[in-house]
């Protein structure tokens, strides 16, 4: 009985964590499923990539390794909604492992969807930061692009470091040979609109907001992340301006 809901409180730390939970919150849910489960002396270490908790005394311990970790906020809400059931007594163990089950078939957005979505938030944000309706085109077929190579790579498990950097060049290149065309189009709001659907805004909010919660690992480790993902898509807009420059032999 206490490995089955120890290792159901192990499941439902690590599919937070995966689908963008935060640090505090999947250690919150881990405890009261804990308290809620009557396991006895249960501690839990949880990090932005990792899981370390034992119970009975350190009689049953795991080690739970995240090494990805998406945005999915409905798998994080169901899991959340879980456990508060199992704390108010509605769910058994049995049940709540149904429950769990049918958190995990719950559908996700389609590449479609996602493609959709950073097209109109890439106009969007070209409009925010002072262009008009030719950046904003342009601005949303970039972000069309960026986010279309970043999901046909992701399928082919292509490193994060690269689909980011690829996905910025194929934005900067995009707004270069529209102006090429369009000289009078400003080029900076387009990219720039482009680049806001690649930058890891969830990821920087969330380290800021470990580090005030005094958790200063988890904190450190999402804000490295984040400024990695910001480094990479700066390198794709050089190589991007680098590339062009060489084969027409305009300087921008």
């Amino acid at each position: 009985m206490t490995d089955l809901a120890f290792n159901l409180i192990m499941d439902c730390g690590q599919a937070m964590l995966a689908n963008g939970g935060e640090v505090f919150r999947a250690q919150d849910t881990m405890e009261i499923m804990a308290r809620s489960f009557g396991i006895v002396d249960f501690h839990v270490y949880v990090l932005t990539n990792g899981i370390f908790a034992s119970a009975q005394n350190g009689t049953v311990s795991a080690v739970r390794h995240v090494p990805v970790v998406s945005t999915n906020l409905g798998h994080v809400e169901a899991i959340n909604a879980i456990s508060r059931r199992v704390a108010d007594g509605e769910l058994d163990l049995n049940s709540a492992q149904l429950e769990f089950e049918r958190m995990k078939r719950m559908p996700t957005l389609s590449p479609l969807y996602n493609c959709a979505a950073a097209t109109m938030g890439a106009g969007c944000f070209a409009m925010l930061f002072g262009g008009g309706l030719p950046e904003m085109l342009v601005g949303a077929l970039g972000g069309l692009l960026a986010s279309a190579s970043s999901c046909a790579l992701s399928k082919h498990h292509i490193s994060r470091i690269f689909r980011d950097m690829l996905s910025a060049i194929a934005c900067t290149l995009t707004a270069l040979i529209a102006q090429l065309v369009y000289p009078a189009l400003q080029v900076n709001f387009a990219i720039i609109g482009a680049l806001m659907v690649l930058t890891p805004g969830v990821a920087l909010t969330m380290g800021i907001r470990d580090i005030i919660n005094s958790d200063y690992l988890s904190g450190t480790i999402r804000l490295v992340d984040a400024l990695l993902v910001a480094g990479c898509l700066a390198v794709g807009v050089t190589l991007g301006y680098t590339l062009l420059s060489t084969v027409t032999g305009v300087v921008w």
